[in-house]
């Protein structure tokens, strides 16, 4: 079974009463919290897509920034995007 992605903010709940099935959430300020591990995943993809190109909704099609210490940044250089996540996973 994959473990789940959980993005929670302003919970009040223990993670213990939350679930005991495999799950992740993104790592903030380099460490996991007790009795998660570590994980990382970067993906870096080459494209003609300019980072202020809108779409159909007047909203951009990327986004760039931070969340925690997971990261999606553009190279004007070589026109590369890297989405870099950084997970704490509890199995």
């Amino acid at each position: 079974m994959l473990p789940i992605f959980a993005f929670l903010c302003c919970l009040s709940i223990g993670l213990a009463d939350w679930t005991s099935e495999p799950f992740c959430i993104l790592k903030n300020a380099g460490k996991c919290p007790t009795g998660f591990t570590a994980h990382d995943l970067t993906l870096s993809l080459q494209t003609d897509v300019n980072p202020n190109e809108k779409g159909f909704n007047g909203r951009n099609l990327m986004h760039l920034g931070f969340a925690g210490d997971s990261s999606l940044e553009y190279s004007a250089y070589d026109g590369l995007y890297t989405l870099a996540l950084q997970a704490c996973c509890k199995r």
